[in-house]
């Protein structure tokens, strides 16, 4: 029988199989990803929260001057934004601030230029605050235009953040978006941000931390000194050398005010050492005041609380001296028309060096009626290091008095304790503890409702009276006419002529599109013998253009 050869089928054509079912896997596992992307889509974290959490980064490791990388904003001088009058009717009442007689009725004036809606044009941002928490505060956004002048995208008369016109307000940009910010100098654990788009508000975050702890680690000792006091009181020395780091010290501060060899002098005996004090000062402003012109006053030198002596050097002999915490820069001398005592901070460099701006020790010792510092007593230069002297004391120890000193770094984050024994002229270190501060932070957020109020109120050229302008920078009328019908009728009730009216002063309560309600009174006299009228108060209807005197208990209720 013939046998019939059986061929095999190419092996090559069963390897598509395999290929087939791996391609449809992949497409079915992509097709499976694409629907649970659409159904369950990737959440990103909301704008304002991721700020928050960049603010909290920065403020648990110690590095909020790397939030200065995002500021846009330059703030102008009085006399710079009065220059912007000319630019558009909506800021002719700036005019004023050249002779430091502000036409917006508040303590003081913040002027700010930025781009805050990001066409590439300076827009100009104003705000003053009210005297006190319970005021009113204004906040004013004009978005500069393509074709010239500005307008104004957002006002409010009755704005709810109250920070001191010369504290932290700037403008920052962040991720895309842009931040007006308001931090109080003297508690920056405290931060109010507004997300701003298009010129608006539109929410509102409060951000504040508080040392939950305050991490104690010793660098190095010798014998003389008991370094566990310094290690287990870490919380409260943290805070006596840094008041304002957070809130800490309003709820269970214990300050460290002396050492155990230090006690406090009586105040009828200070008088040598008051003279030492203000020769001290004086020597220290005069190349200032010579280079820079007599504008210029140093904050630090007003005064003082307490007087101490201890034997700080071992020699038998109780030096005394004033230990004082205060901001190591000049500023410009105040605007006494505008009721403000301190002005901006003048930075130059010269004297401070690389601790300028900073809160630092001021300090002046005197020992038999002779002016003496450490360098002089030991040569000990206590600002030669970038960390910054912020507070000493004195302790009595068995091997004789130590001198403690408490240094922060340019972050007012970390401390260093030094302890030295001072005798016969020169120094010897004998301990050394760092401070590591541990936050717990709190955020809140709110959306803002409050668009603006669509115009601004300010006071005319003469200040002897109230006008309204609107958001085209067009004056309201019959609004304003009705305003001076008033004006005048309350001057003529209390029998005073025009020619003896100095000023209207007005205090917003209350401001909507529609109302504005204002405390008003009428100052007359020179400006020695000031006299004013009781107070009224005023409600101006900004659709009819009615104005009309309020009781005391509708003006309440309102």
């Amino acid at each position: 029988m013939k046998k019939t050869k059986q061929h095999e089928a190419p092996m090559h054509t069963n390897k598509k199989r395999p290929l087939t079912i791996t391609f449809t896997l992949l497409a079915t596992i992509l097709l499976l990803c694409i629907c649970i992307a659409v159904i369950y889509p990737k959440t990103q974290t909301p704008p304002m929260e991721s700020f928050a959490e960049y603010l909290e980064e920065l403020c648990r490791e110690g590095h909020r001057s790397q939030l200065d990388q995002y500021v846009i904003s330059r703030r102008l001088s009085l006399e710079e934004a009065a220059a912007l009058a000319d630019s558009s009717p909506l800021l002719e009442h700036m005019a004023g601030y050249a002779e430091y007689m502000p036409n917006i009725n508040t303590v003081g004036i913040c002027v700010l230029t930025a781009d805050v809606d990001g066409d590439g044009l300076e827009d100009v941002i104003e705000y003053g605050p009210a005297d006190d928490s319970d005021g009113a505060n204004m906040l004013a956004i004009y978005l500069q235009e393509k074709e010239g002048g500005y307008r104004l995208s957002y006002s409010q008369p009755v704005f709810g953040t109250n920070v001191y016109w010369a504290h932290i307000i700037e403008v920052v940009k962040y991720q895309k978006n842009t931040y007006l910010l308001f931090i109080p100098r003297y508690n920056q654990s405290r931060i109010t941000a507004y997300r701003l788009s298009a010129g608006i508000p539109q929410e509102k975050m409060e951000f504040t931390y508080v040392c939950s702890n305050v991490k104690a680690e010793t660098i190095f000792y010798s014998e003389g000194y008991d370094v566990e006091r310094v290690l287990i009181c870490s919380a409260d020395f943290y805070h006596t050398a840094d008041y304002y780091h957070c809130a800490y010290a309003d709820r269970r501060w214990k300050p460290k005010e002396r050492g155990s060899a230090e006690t406090k002098v009586d105040k009828e005996e200070w008088e040598e050492i008051r003279e030492l004090f203000n020769n001290k000062y004086r020597e220290e402003q005069r190349p200032y005041i010579e280079k820079y012109g007599d504008t210029l006053l140093k904050i630090v030198g007003w005064g003082f609380t307490d007087v101490f002596e201890s034997d700080m050097n071992n020699n038998g002999v109780r030096e005394r001296y004033i230990k004082e915490l205060n901001r190591l820069y000049f500023s410009e001398e105040g605007i006494p028309a505008m009721g403000l005592s301190i002005g901006l901070p003048f930075m130059t460099g010269e004297y401070y060096g690389s601790h300028e701006g900073r809160m630092g020790l001021w300090y002046c010792i005197e020992e038999s009626g002779e002016e003496m510092d450490f360098l002089s007593m030991c040569g000990l230069d206590i600002w030669e290091g970038e960390m910054t002297p912020k507070f000493f004391w004195v302790d009595e120890t068995e091997r004789g008095n130590i001198t403690c000193i408490i240094f922060q770094d340019g972050e007012a984050f970390e401390q260093r304790v030094d302890g030295y024994f001072i005798q016969d002229g020169t120094y010897e270190q004998v301990f050394s503890v760092s401070y590591i501060p541990e936050i717990s932070c709190q955020t809140t957020y709110d959306r803002v409702e409050d668009e603006g109020v669509g115009y601004i109120v300010y006071l005319t050229k003469d200040r002897a009276g109230m006008e309204v302008m609107r958001e085209d920078g067009e004056k309201a009328e019959p609004v304003n006419s009705h305003i001076r019908e008033m004006l005048k009728k309350k001057a003529a009730d209390a029998d005073l002529q025009e020619s003896s009216i100095s000023s209207v002063q007005y205090w917003p309560t209350y401001a909507s599109e529609e109302v504005f309600v204002a405390e008003c009174m009428i100052f007359y006299g020179n400006y020695w013998e000031e006299e004013h009228t009781a107070p009224f108060y005023v409600s101006i209807d900004l659709m009819t253009g009615e104005c009309r005197e309020l009781s005391y208990e509708e003006w309440r209720d309102k």
